[in-house]
């Protein structure tokens, strides 16, 4: 777990209560308490605590926020703290959604090619390839529906 507080750069081990085990994973977002409040923050990684901490006095986490940065996007945001001597708190709140996402919408790819297609282009690809001249004024974008 990384808090959402300003001047604390370390870690915490957490309880990942069972309801709450298909929703989480690397970047959700989550609160805790700490230190006798309730504060936002990341989860790092899920896998067994520290063996050094007893399982007993660890805390559940409290709330599942939304989600937050993907797994390697959080794996980018920890390089750059490391890279440029940053705390990684300040890279996971720029890579963070500015309000609370609950879900993804479904994708709504339906695999068809829009119109209009560039004949031409659609041609040339179809006896492997070649080379398309296009002016400078042209609009790029029906060739590149073509390859598509």
């Amino acid at each position: 777990m990384v808090p959402d507080l300003t001047g604390l750069d370390r870690q915490f081990d957490y309880l990942v209560p069972e309801s709450f085990h298909d929703r989480v994973h690397v970047g959700t977002m989550v609160r805790i308490s700490l230190n006798g409040r309730r504060v936002g923050g990341w989860i790092a990684s899920l896998g067994p605590p520290d063996p050094a901490i007893a399982i007993d006095r660890l805390l559940p986490l409290a709330k599942i926020t939304g989600l937050g940065p993907s797994t390697e996007i959080f794996e980018l945001a920890a390089w750059a703290g490391r890279r440029w001597v940053g705390n990684l708190r300040s890279f996971l709140i720029t890579a963070s959604p500015p309000a609370v996402v609950a879900n993804l919408p479904s994708s709504s790819h339906g695999g068809q090619v829009p119109e209009p297609v560039s004949q031409l282009a659609a041609s040339l690809l179809r006896i492997g390839g070649g080379v398309l001249r296009i002016p400078p004024a042209d609009d790029v974008i029906p060739v590149l529906l073509a390859a598509c």
